[in-house]
């Protein structure tokens, strides 16, 4: 029929279109879209925006714009819908083309707004959108901006807003005679409400009415699909007689099916089906859920949906698992990382509107198949190092899958792509240093293990019946006590935590061949200084010195050249907005300053100006930042401060990422007076990824932040072991806080212990 449509609307190029032609077009493509022909709508809407630009109609050319950016978003380009929309506005500006127009644009780039994750401009928009609707009584449209403000305010945590415009838009499309939209808008309304089971199921009982009602397109396979799935969310609450839904999940799933069959639509055909086997799953007919998620995938793959493949071979692997078949399930979960690993740069795993679906839906992923792999492995025979099922080979993998998962946690994390500009860097352990020891800490649900990576090119793992949620719990009570300066109560923790973490290592630790111990922590563990770990006589730092990466795969670990260092010193002593004085910042960069060349911002000259011109103009092998800076749950919550206000986390790095450029890399970026809340995980994420966001080859933080001449004797001691005795930058900063642990006043961890290392420690 879309062909048919298309057919009546060719204009020949030889005649001038008239605008009832140009409309032809624009309702033949609106009903190809609606018909999920979308490479259809895209021609169909190019040559009405064409025709209408010849023949000077702004107000058509208009709408095709907004028609097509409309179908661009359908495909995921929402750049491309962007573009669309910017330039119909400039036209709607030109031409005074009516707020009937500036509405559609107004809503269009909201919805875009919203969809990228940018919670205050898409409010604005949406708002002011609909408002325009609604005075040019535009019901459809009025609907369609009630229903985006209603997904916004949902993902910001307000059911009671996102709930209230969901029931108003599904009440403005049922009058527009929009029965979809208002379907769509209840079924959205019904998850929402699922803390009011009654009012959650009469809402779903009115969605799925309507959505029966309507012809069979992509678009009503997709929406049984949400009712679904919304129904399978309900289902583990009470039901009330008066709100039972006439169809549970399963007819709803069978339903789309027969839909998406129906209209050729692979993708819906994908997920009800992938929905099928998670039912099966879950009643335990686990062949059937097996062979329903093995034929979703082969619909997606249909559909060239890659983002649903990763989601039902994850299911797959999940399955496999629980049946014991151990080595069909590794594979299925390695495919559905493969496939993660090249969306890494089309999927936004989380955004300023809502918790990132990062936790939930991919790191259980990365964290089952490392868990499978490392059973596997202590399992297996040692074997030939050619044989993919051998101990060794077994672990390597492990150790390849928790690399990746790093890598994905910060690409997560900065919402960028930096952490890929320094992977496939990974030397043989024996070119990086003889006398570190790498350890990888793993939290699994069950236990802890410990994978270790010898100089030798040999990996082993050692485990404690720990489960993730001890250690977690374990690692933020040792955080909290550390900054308790009138007591000792973290040692309990320090004690435990080194004899789950270290005290099955004992045999290497104790070997003499070791120096320096290299964490790629895991979860929890970020937030603690492993320095603090004791093992009954001595803390760790007092054996090693110690440093932590993100990951391997992530650090360029050189030595540093002392010779010909210039460095960039940048520092506020002085309080301002709200936060405290540092009056050791002085003496800690007059400190620096005396060892090496050196430029120094301080106070009223460290103004965010002044700190990018110097990073642009001379290629400074140290950066040293004294100033208050904090790491939050996100990249752009986190910041320093500048004279002149904060400097954001994420622009900081993208200054001194320039020095990628250069033959003389950053070597050391140090933030002398950062700290990462308490129990934030994901903050001391951001500080163990300082390094790989800036480029530099290492950094030196500070879990916490500590106003007192003993920070700035540490700072000077580091330094003067680098630049002036040669020593390595873990050995520097191991002595410089053996140094303070000597003292009897300093002896408290509050003091030495939130310095850490990152990246390089040669």
């Amino acid at each position: 029929m879309v062909a048919g449509l298309a057919g009546c609307a060719v204009i020949s190029p030889f005649s001038s279109p008239s605008a009832d032609s140009i409309r032809a077009q624009l309702a033949s493509g609106r009903q190809a879209l609606a018909q999920g022909q979308l490479a259809d709508a895209t021609r169909l809407f190019s040559e009405a925006r064409k025709n209408a630009h010849r023949t000077h109609r702004p107000a058509l050319e208009i709408d095709a714009r907004i028609a097509s950016a409309e179908t661009e978003r359908a495909m995921g380009n929402l750049a491309g819908a962007r573009l669309e929309l910017r330039a119909a506005l400039e036209l709607s500006e030109a031409a005074r083309s009516g707020s009937h127009r500036l509405a559609g644009i107004e809503v269009g780039l909201g919805g875009i707004e919203l969809a990228e994750g940018r919670a205050q401009e898409a409010t604005a928009l949406l708002q002011s959108g609909a408002e325009r609707a609604r005075e040019e009584r535009d019901l459809a449209l009025e609907a369609t901006a009630r229903m985006d403000l209603g997904t916004l305010f949902a993902l910001q945590d307000q059911p009671e807003e996102a709930l209230r415009n969901y029931q108003l838009s599904a009440k403005i499309a049922e009058a527009a005679g929009e029965p979809l939209g208002a379907a769509q808008a209840l079924a959205n309304a019904a998850r929402v409400a699922g803390d009011e089971p009654g009012k959650a199921r009469a809402l779903l009982l009115r969605g799925t009415a309507l959505a029966r009602q309507l012809p069979a397109t992509p678009d009503q396979a997709n929406l049984l699909l949400n009712l679904a799935e919304t129904e399978m969310r309900l289902g583990a609450l009470p039901l009330q007689a008066e709100a039972r839904p006439s169809s549970n999940a399963r007819d709803l799933l069978h339903a789309s099916l027969d839909v998406a069959q129906a209209v050729g639509d692979f993708r819906a055909a994908s997920y009800a089906l992938g929905l099928l086997g998670q039912l099966d799953e879950k009643d335990g007919q686990s062949e059937r859920a097996l062979a329903n998620t093995r034929l979703a995938i082969q619909r997606a793959t249909l559909a060239n949906a890659p983002e649903a493949v990763f989601r039902w071979q994850a299911q797959a692997g999940r399955i496999l698992s629980a049946q014991g078949e151990a080595k069909k399930a590794s594979a299925a979960y390695q495919q559905a990382v493969h496939i993660l690993e090249s969306l890494r740069h089309r999927i936004p795993w989380s955004g300023a509107l809502g918790g990132s679906s990062f936790r939930t839906e991919i790191l259980p992923v990365y964290y089952s198949l490392i868990d499978l792999l490392l059973e596997r492995a202590a399992d297996a025979s040692p074997g030939q190092t050619n044989d993919p099922d051998s101990e060794q080979a077994l672990l390597r993998r492990a150790r390849d899958i928790v690399e990746a998962l790093r890598a994905a946690e910060l690409r997560d994390y900065f919402q960028d792509d930096c952490v890929d500009a320094l992977r496939d860097k990974l030397a043989s352990l024996e070119s990086i240093s003889p006398s570190a020891l790498i350890l990888y800490p793993i939290l699994l649900p069950d236990r802890l293990v410990v994978l270790v990576g010898l100089p030798s090119g040999r990996w082993e793992q050692y485990s404690a019946p720990v489960p993730r949620s001890r250690v977690e719990n374990e690692a933020h009570a040792l955080r909290r006590r550390l900054q308790e300066r009138t007591n000792r109560r973290y040692l309990a923790h320090a004690r435990t935590l080194y004899d789950w973490l270290l005290r099955p290592l004992s045999q290497h630790l104790e070997s003499g061949q070791f120096d320096t111990l290299v964490f790629v922590p895991d979860g929890a563990l970020l937030t603690i200084p492993m320095a603090t770990l004791h093992d009954g006589d001595n803390f760790l730092i007092e054996r090693f010195a110690l440093a932590l990466t993100p990951g391997m795969e992530l650090t360029d670990p050189q030595p540093m050249d002392p010779q010909n260092l210039r460095a960039l010193l940048a520092g506020v002593s002085q309080g301002s907005d709200g936060f405290s004085p540092l009056p050791n910042v002085v003496a800690e960069i007059e400190a620096i300053r005396a060892l090496t060349p050196s430029e120094v911002l301080l106070n009223a000259d460290f103004q965010r100006a002044a700190l990018r011109r110097e990073l642009s103009s001379e290629p400074f092998g140290l950066v040293h930042l004294a100033t208050h800076a904090k790491f939050s749950g996100s990249a752009e919550g986190a910041f320093l401060l500048a004279w002149d206000g904060p400097i954001g986390i994420d622009e900081l790095a993208s200054d001194i990422e320039l020095f990628r450029f250069r033959d003389a890399p950053l070597e050391l970026l140090t933030l002398s007076a950062c700290e990462t809340a308490q129990g934030d995980d994901r903050a001391a994420l951001g500080l163990s990824g300082i390094a790989v966001q800036s480029g530099a080859r290492s950094a030196l933080g500070t879990l916490w932040s500590v106003n007192d001449p003993a920070a700035a004797s540490l700072i000077d001691e580091f330094y003067r072991a680098m630049l002036i005795r040669g020593e390595s930058r873990a050995q520097a900063l191991r002595g410089a806080q053996r140094e303070l642990l000597a003292q009897r006043r300093y002896r408290h961890p509050v003091y030495w212990a939130p310095f850490i290392l990152i990246g390089s420690w040669l």
